[in-house]
C-alpha cells in the first residue's frame, strides 16, 4: 500500500493505548532531559495499596494542565476485587486514566465506577470476561472523555450507558459481536467527536445514526454494506476509514455535495465500489484517498480539481485507461499507485503533476513507455513499472532539443517483454538505480545509459545479451554495481571504466581478453579506489588452463579479484530462464565484506 491509514488509526488512540505501554517499566525521571515537554514519572504514592493493580504519576505538560495517573489492572478476579483494591485510593488533583485487561467483569452489576471515589477521565476495557456493560455500572461517571471497549463478547451496543458519559469525547469498541447500531445508541453523545468501531460484526448503520459533532470515525474490518447516508451531512468530518468492508456505493453516502466539507482524509479501501461518484469533486479538501483494492474500473475525472490531493492510491482494481485531464490540477500530489490494474494507456495524464516523487505503475498492460508521460517531473523519486508488457522503452530521441527536466532516483522496469531501447536516458538528472532485468533485450546501446553521471546500480540480468561491447562505453562515472547474470555473453573484450562489483555469473562466457579490465577503476569513494570483483560462476572460461593463466595475470597485474568455479557441466547449452515471480529488489554487497 502506498501510504498507511491504519497509522491514522494508531494516531486517534495513541493517547489511550499509551497507558499500557509503561505499566510495568521503572518509574522514574529522565535524567538526560527533566522537565521537557514530555510528562516526567514520579513513584505514585499509593502504588503499595493497590496491588495486585499498578500505577504511575504524570504531571501536567504544554498540552495537559492536569496531573494523572495511569492505573492498570490484570488478571483481576473480579469488578468487585477492582474496586475494593482501588476505592478512596487517589485524590481529586489527579485525573485517572484506568487499565482493566484479562479480567472477569461479569459480576459488574454489584458495583459502579464511581465507587472507586475519584475523577476517572479514561477506562480502558480489553480482553474481558463479560457479556453486557450494566446501566448502573457507569452511574457517577461523568468525568469520563475517553473510553475504549475491545475484545469482548457483548453484542449489542451499550447505548443506555451513555446517559452516565455525557462527555465522552473519544470512544473505540473492537472485536465485539455488535450487529446494528442505532440513532438512540449515541442520542447522549453530544461531545462525540472520535468514533471508532473496527474488527467487528457490524454490519447495519440505521440512518442519522451518529452525530454530527464527529471530526473522526473509523469502521473498518466490519461487514457493512452501506453507510446508509449517516454521513451525509456532517461537515465537520475530516476523517473516515471505513476499509474492508462490504460497501458497494458512495453515491450521497458523504458530505460531497457542496464545497464547504472538512473532509482530508478518507479511505475506502478492500470494499466491492464499481465506481467513484461525480460528487466526489467537491472534495475541495481532500489531501489522502485510499480506494485501491475494488472494482473500480474509470477515474471519470473525479480527481481532476482536487488541487489538495497528496497522496492517492488506486491499486488492485479495473481501471485500463487514464484520460488526458484526469489529474490537470492536482499539483500537490506526490504519491500516485496505480499498480495492479489493467491501464494500457497513460495518455500523458501525468505530466501536471510537477510535485509528484512516486508513481508506481507496476503490473499494468503497458506495452510502450516514452519519457514523454513524465516530462518535467523534477521531484519525482521511484518509478515503478515493472510486470507491464513493455516492448519499447523511449527516451530522448536526437531531434528533441528542448530539455526533458526530470528528475529520478530509482527506475524499475523488470519484468516486460523489453526489445527495443530507443533514444537515450542521458538527461534523468540524479539516476542512481536502472532495473531491467527480466526482458528479451538483445543489446543495450551506449548511447542510451551514457552521462548518467550519478547511476550506482545497473542491473541487466536474465536479459538475451550476446556481448557487452557496446554497453561498456556508456560514460557512468559513479557506477558501483553491474548484473548482467544469466545472458548469452560470449567474451569479455573491455567493461565500463569504472565498477566495483560486475556479477555475470550463468553466461556462455567462453573468452577473456587479458586487457579487459585494462583501464578499470573501482571508486569506493571520491579518491579511494579499491578492488574490483568480477563473478563468473557457472562461465565455461574457468574451465580451460589457458584461460586460468589469463585470469591470475589480470589479478596480479590490476586491483582485480576474479571469483567463479568451472561449472559442472560446462559444454551444456545454458538456457535462457525467466523467473516472473520474482520481484524483489538487488541485495547491495558493500567493499567491506570482500576487502
Amino acid at each position: 500500500m502506498l501510504f498507511s491509514f491504519r497509522s491514522w488509526y494508531v494516531l486517534l488512540c495513541f493517547f489511550t493505548y499509551e497507558v499500557i505501554s509503561n505499566n510495568n517499566d521503572e518509574l522514574g525521571t529522565n535524567p538526560a532531559n527533566p522537565g521537557a515537554g514530555d510528562s516526567i514519572k514520579i513513584p505514585c504514592a499509593q502504588r503499595k495499596n493497590i496491588s495486585p493493580c499498578t500505577c504511575d504519576h504524570h504531571t501536567t505538560t504544554q498540552d495537559r494542565q492536569r496531573p494523572w495517573i495511569n492505573v492498570a489492572c490484570q488478571k483481576m478476579h473480579s469488578f468487585s476485587q477492582i474496586i475494593s483494591v482501588l476505592q478512596n485510593k487517589f485524590d481529586n488533583h489527579s485525573e485517572i486514566h484506568l487499565v482493566i485487561e484479562y479480567s472477569n467483569l461479569e459480576d459488574m452489576k454489584k458495583n459502579k465506577f464511581s465507587d472507586i471515589r475519584s475523577s476517572i477521565g479514561w477506562i480502558f476495557l480489553r480482553h474481558n470476561v463479560m457479556t453486557e456493560l450494566p446501566n448502573s455500572t457507569f452511574d457517577g461517571t461523568n468525568t469520563v472523555t475517553h473510553l475504549v471497549l475491545e475484545n469482548s463478547k457483548i453484542n449489542q451496543f451499550p447505548g443506555s450507558i451513555f446517559d452516565h458519559l455525557p462527555n465522552v469525547q473519544f470512544l473505540s469498541i473492537g472485536r465485539t459481536s455488535i450487529k446494528t447500531v442505532t440513532p438512540s445508541d449515541f442520542k447522549s453523545l453530544r461531545k462525540l467527536k472520535n468514533l471508532v468501531i473496527h474488527e467487528s460484526d457490524l454490519s447495519v448503520i440505521e440512518n442519522g445514526t451518529f452525530p454530527d459533532t464527529l471530526t473522526n470515525i473509523i469502521l473498518e474490518d466490519n461487514n457493512i454494506t452501506t453507510l446508509n447516508h449517516t454521513l451525509r451531512n456532517n461537515f465537520n468530518l475530516k476523517l473516515v476509514i471505513a476499509r474492508n468492508n462490504n460497501i458497494d456505493s458512495l453515491k450521497e453516502q458523504l458530505p460531497d455535495y457542496t464545497a464547504n466539507t472538512n473532509l482530508a482524509w478518507l479511505d475506502v479501501s478492500l470494499n466491492k465500489l464499481s465506481t467513484l461518484p461525480d460528487s466526489f469533486k467537491n472534495l475541495t479538501r481532500l489531501n489522502l484517498f485510499n480506494g485501491a483494492n475494488n472494482r473500480i474500473s474509470n477515474l471519470n475525472n473525479v480527481f481532476r480539481k482536487l488541487n489538495r490531493m497528496s497522496d492517492l492510491d488506486m491499486a488492485n482494481n479495473q481501471i485500463n485507461k487514464l484520460s488526458s485531464q484526469e489529474f490537470e490540477n492536482c499539483a500537490s500530489m506526490t504519491k500516485l499507485n496505480l499498480s495492479d490494474n489493467e491501464i494500457w494507456n497513460l495518455n500523458r495524464s501525468l505530466v501536471s503533476l510537477v510535485s509528484l516523487e512516486f508513481l508506481n505503475l507496476t503490473n499494468n498492460k503497458l506495452t510502450e513507455f516514452s519519457l514523454e508521460e513524465i516530462r518535467g517531473l523534477r521531484k519525482l523519486q521511484i518509478v515503478e513499472l515493472c510486470h507491464n508488457k513493455i516492448e519499447k522503452f523511449v527516451g530522448k530521441l536526437e531531434t528533441d532539443t528542448a530539455p526533458l527536466n526530470i528528475s529520478i532516483e530509482e527506475l524499475r522496469l523488470e519484468f516486460n517483454d523489453l526489445r527495443i531501447l530507443e533514444g537515450s536516458i542521458g538527461e534523468i538528472e540524479g539516476l542512481q538505480r536502472l532495473n531491467i532485468s527480466y526482458n528479451f533485450l538483445e543489446t543495450i546501446p551506449a548511447y542510451f545509459l551514457n552521462n548518467l553521471t550519478k547511476l550506482q546500480i545497473l542491473d541487466v540480468s536474465h536479459n538475451l545479451l550476446h556481448t557487452l561491447d557496446d554497453t561498456s562505453k556508456a560514460r557512468l562515472p559513479s557506477l558501483g554495481y553491474f548484473y548482467a547474470s544469466n545472458n548469452r555473453i560470449t567474451e569479455l573484450n573491455k567493461i565500463f571504466s569504472v565498477v566495483c562489483f560486475m556479477h555475470l555469473q550463468n553466461n556462455a562466457i567462453e573468452t577473456v581478453k587479458p586487457d579487459f579490465i585494462e583501464d578499470n577503476r573501482c571508486i569506493y569513494e571520491p579518491g579511494v579506489n579499491a578492488t574490483l570483483y568480477v563473478f563468473l560462476d557457472g562461465n565455461p572460461v574457468l574451465c580451460k588452463e589457458t584461460d586460468k593463466q589469463i585470469i591470475a595475470s589480470v589479478e596480479k597485474r590490476n586491483a582485480t579479484k576474479i571469483v567463479g568455479q568451472c561449472p559442472k557441466a560446462p559444454n551444456e547449452e545454458l538456457k535462457y530462464h525467466v523467473n516472473n515471480t520474482d520481484s524483489s529488489p538487488i541485495t547491495l554487497v558493500t567493499l567491506g565484506e570482500y576487502v
